[in-house]
């Protein structure tokens, strides 16, 4: 016998004329986002219609035990979101117009198209940009022969995106949204993956929404912090933390954008003295190891000096103050800045560890001289560390020679001076840098030195 035939396959074929199937084949993949479109227009009508209805839901979910809140959290989404849409059709419409008067100066067909197409297509985040430039440079290849026409339409194209950028969008945009930049491209790769070219149009409203909520709502904070454009740390915990890192280029940068806003009184009083107290405190909570302390303080010490010019010696007649590090070497570093603050007034201000003033140190001193003795104490608490010292003093100057005590980190109201006063026996209490130069203007160190100035003038 022969060998096995295969079996012939057999394929049913329908008759391609059907007119529904020829419809169905050619506008089916068009209609799709046509009938999206349609659907989200429909959507959106509706929800503009019963929007009074839809925000009394939403409140009623998100919480209707908390009004105040609620409403806060609703306004602030509604009015980043508005400005946000308002600043962005400003900004590309100033992006359309020059690349329409600049196709029709180079020559390009139908310039007016490209530029409503490069203002429309920019809503679209980083893909509308390129979108609306490909077209105008192809077609400036199909019209010249040569390279110069297309060479000219990417370098218009260039040019206004990057003055756009650069330019037009920090200054309108501002603190519209609130988000940082590595936000808004983080969250335009998560919403477009999550929901394609839909989730990149909406990716900027969506996070400025969940921005909000980060704001209002303590659980979520960390979304604030991650995606905010608010500073997540102050300027002294910043100035803290670079010191602590053995930095001082950035922490002179902090420090210098401080006193351009308002001079070493104001850096010290709003920077360099919180810095200390957050040092200070970590100290007291055993956060804080000597080697950190002392980076800190020295760090502080060098800062100053940078900071202040080398002003000339003050005379030997002049009032003498000592500015004394009461417990540690962060004490110290707040009585340097004292010390700079004084030295521009004509005084002498000599700057001493708190070892000096020690039992078994002190006699060393010279117990004449002295017009003032300030103490730096950057915990307020340590009133009985300052009144046996403040007697060792005594003892040692005299009753004749003031002595302010600098409680650097107390609150004026909550911590009493007259407390203070009582507690320790000091002639005065001080508890920011402009009040220990009051103190001494009224202790009568600093009217002596206008009083020796007088003559010579």
């Amino acid at each position: 016998p022969g060998a096995a035939r295969e079996p012939v396959p057999v394929r049913i074929e329908q008759d391609g004329s059907d007119a529904l199937t020829i419809i169905s084949d050619v506008l089916g993949p068009a209609m799709a986002p046509v009938a999206t479109a349609g659907m989200v227009l429909v959507f959106t009508i509706f929800m503009l219609l019963q929007r009074e209805d839809l925000r009394d839901r939403l409140i009623r979910l998100a919480g209707s035990g908390d009004l105040s809140r609620t409403t806060e959290a609703m306004n602030d989404a509604g009015e980043r979101v508005s400005r946000y849409l308002l600043m962005q059709c400003v900004v590309n419409v100033t992006y359309g117009l020059p690349i329409g008067i600049g196709l029709w100066l180079l020559g390009v067909p139908n310039p007016l198209l490209w530029g409503l197409l490069a203002t429309v297509l920019r809503f679209i985040p980083f893909l509308g940009p390129a979108i609306a430039a490909a077209f105008p440079i192809l077609l400036s290849f199909a019209v010249d022969a040569g390279w110069t026409l297309p060479l000219l339409c990417i370098a218009l194209f260039v040019a206004v995106e990057l003055f756009s950028n650069n330019v037009v969008e920090p200054w309108l945009y501002g603190s519209a949204t609130g988000l940082s930049s590595l936000a808004i491209i983080v969250a335009a790769v998560f919403w477009t993956t999550l929901w394609g070219p839909v989730g990149l149009l909406l990716a900027t409203p969506l996070t400025v929404c969940l921005v909000v909520l980060g704001r209002h709502v303590p659980q979520l904070h960390f979304l604030e912090v991650m995606l905010g454009d608010r500073p997540v740390l102050p300027d002294e915990a910043k100035l803290y933390q670079r010191l602590l890192a053995r930095d001082p280029i950035e922490a002179m940068e902090i420090t210098e954008e401080k006193m351009s806003k308002g001079g070493l009184v104001e850096a010290g009083h709003g920077l360099l003295i919180p810095t200390l107290s957050l040092a200070e405190q970590d100290r007291q909570r055993n956060r804080l190891n000597p080697e950190g302390r002392q980076a800190v303080a020295e760090g502080m010490v060098a800062l100053l000096d940078e900071m202040m010019e080398a002003s000339p010696p003050a005379a030997e007649d002049t009032p003498l103050v000592l500015c004394i590090g009461a417990r540690n070497d962060l004490d110290e570093a707040a009585a340097a800045l004292l010390g700079h603050l004084l030295r521009p007034r004509g005084l002498r201000a000599d700057v001493l560890p708190c070892e000096t003033v020690s039992v078994r140190s002190i006699a060393a001193l010279a117990p004449t001289g002295v017009s003032a003795v300030v103490l730096s104490y950057l915990n307020p608490s340590a009133l009985s560390h300052a009144r046996r010292l403040v007697r060792r003093l005594r003892l040692h100057f005299g009753p004749n020679v003031p002595i302010l005590l600098c409680l650097w980190s107390a609150h004026p109201e909550a911590d009493a001076p007259e407390h203070a006063i009582s507690q320790t026996s000091a002639d005065r209490v001080a508890t920011s840098l402009t009040g220990a130069v009051t103190q001494l203007e009224e202790l009568g160190v600093l009217a002596a030195v206008e009083a020796e100035k007088a003559p010579q003038a």
